[in-house]
């Protein structure tokens, strides 16, 4: 038969014998290729799988997580490979998707193994599954790596701490857990979390405000945030509470409910101030409903505070003036000098003016030999400061001195501007005169910087104070008496005219 198909294949006409060569030819790359696509080369199928394990680190224990293995195959054209899922819990499953429920909390190894080829290739993943969520809001004036041995002690009791910097936006992932965790800890104070982000996020929520500050007056401000913090309950109490010294002691993060927490409280005896409601707006709290307002509207913490702070500055710098008979540049030089060491720090603030006062001194020696009018000198010596400033700068870089290095301008700029007055000031009473009356002037601002920094959270916490400051200025504009420094002064002279009428 085979022979009489070839002879009879021989025997066509020959256009029809070339139409089927040509037709051969042409079908024969196809054929090349499928061949070719089922010999794999065994080697290669690293470069076609890249085990990887897409899921959460961790999930609440009885609710699903998914895990995902697509990202290991990067040629989507492949086919015929296995997923082979182990959960670690003597459970497994195939698929490019699982979705898995753990019903223990615990620490379990997750294997990714994906057959290919007669090859199988493994990854892992550790998943934390916890029996309760806890979520810490900190400040700047604490790190994440503050926390640790908390973290640690909570994980090994199959509760999961998540910290959150306020200073920084909220992912998706942080919304997630908070709405998940059992109770709402943060180390910010209650004007901190009056910001539109925070209330909704806190609904139905107990906030446990952790703090060293006195309690009576985080109370006042948690009742007059109580509404735009937005929670169900505020609690307040202290560091020690969160975080114990003694690895046994229990932290009010191991508590399931604010029952539990309050008992773990009692039992060791730390104070604590529950809040339940808000104040009411009256005669007495009318400024602090105004600056939780301006909050919740955008206005910076440290706008409102150096706001606040104005009028106390300026009825202390009456009170040195009027009383203690110090005296300082006015009212303005002193003022502008105690808002900078508010923003910036004191040491920062006056060793930087100290630098720019002398060099002012250096330049004016040196242009009092050119002959130039004022202005121009001035000029003159304002860039010498600028590019003295420059040289701090360059300075904090090279011995990394971040506290410099991070200062705002705006202060630095202030601090030039007092550069000419001190040059301004000298060249009408003299080196000395000028030296002695600028010294006053910056020991006077350090005092209020002093006491405004002490006192910082209850000038935030009783804004209507300010108010207390008119009656004050106008008790101390009534005063005609000798000041402290002119009772010193003339004391010998006051001591023999008492002498004197005694003995008449």
């Amino acid at each position: 038969m085979l022979e009489c198909s070839g002879s009879n294949l021989f025997m066509k006409p020959l256009h029809i014998r070339l139409s089927l060569l040509f037709g051969f030819l042409a079908l024969f790359p196809f054929i090349s290729n499928t061949q070719a696509a089922t010999s794999i080369d065994i080697s290669s199928t690293q470069d076609i799988i890249k085990p990887v394990i897409d899921s959460a680190d961790s999930v609440e224990v009885n609710k699903n997580i998914l895990f995902d293995g697509s990202r290991s195959i990067e040629d989507k054209s492949v086919t015929n490979i296995r997923f082979l899922w182990d959960f670690g819990d003597n459970t497994v499953d195939s698929g490019v998707e699982i979705a898995h429920t753990y019903e223990e909390p615990g620490e379990y190894n997750v294997t990714l193994s994906i057959q290919y080829a007669g090859q199988t290739q493994q990854v892992q993943k550790s998943v934390f599954v916890f029996k309760q969520a806890q979520s810490i809001l900190i400040t700047q004036d604490y790190e994440k790596s503050d926390f640790e041995k908390l973290i640690s002690n909570l994980k090994q009791k199959s509760i999961s701490a998540r910290i959150i910097t306020l200073s920084e936006s909220l992912s998706q992932d942080d919304q997630s857990f908070i709405e998940k965790s059992t109770f709402i800890f943060s180390t910010a104070k209650p004007a901190d979390l009056v910001t539109s982000k925070y209330p909704t996020l806190l609904k139905n929520k107990t906030l446990v405000i952790i703090s060293d500050d006195n309690l009576t007056t985080l109370e006042r401000l948690s009742k007059n945030s109580f509404a735009s913090i937005g929670a169900e309950k505020i609690l307040l109490t202290n560091i020690e509470a969160l975080m114990p010294q003694e690895a046994e002691t229990m932290s009010v993060a191991e508590a399931t409910n604010l029952t539990e927490l309050n008992g773990i409280l009692t039992t060791r005896k730390i104070a604590f101030v529950q809040v339940e409601t808000q104040e009411r707006i009256g005669i007495t709290n009318f400024m602090l409903a105004i600056t939780n307002y301006l909050r919740r509207n955008g206005v910076p913490d440290i706008t409102l505070f150096l706001l606040l702070s104005i009028p106390i500055i300026a009825t202390i710098i009456t009170f040195f003036r009027q009383f203690v008979g110090i005296a300082t540049l006015g009212i303005y030089t002193p003022m502008v000098f105690t808002l900078t060491f508010l923003i910036i720090g004191g040491i920062i603030g006056s060793s930087t003016f100290i630098v720019i006062a002398g060099v002012s001194i250096i330049l004016r020696q040196i242009m009092n030999k050119i002959r130039l009018m004022y202005v121009p000198k001035m000029a003159m010596i304002l860039i010498g400061t600028t590019l003295a400033v420059i040289g701090l700068f360059v300075a904090s870089a090279f011995f990394n001195v971040r506290a410099f290095i991070e200062v705002d301008i705006f202060p630095l700029i202030l601090l030039l501007t007092m550069g000419e007055r001190f040059i301004s000031l000298q060249l009408e009473r003299g080196m000395r005169a000028a030296s002695f009356l600028f010294l006053e002037t910056i020991i006077v601002a350090l005092i209020i910087y002093l006491l405004l920094e002490w006192q910082r959270v209850n000038i935030v916490a009783y804004p209507e104070i300010i108010l207390l400051m008119i009656p004050l200025n106008f008790f101390i504009g009534q005063w005609t008496g000798l000041r402290l420094s002119e009772l010193l002064r003339f004391r010998d002279l006051l001591d023999t005219a008492e002498q004197q009428e005694s003995e008449e």
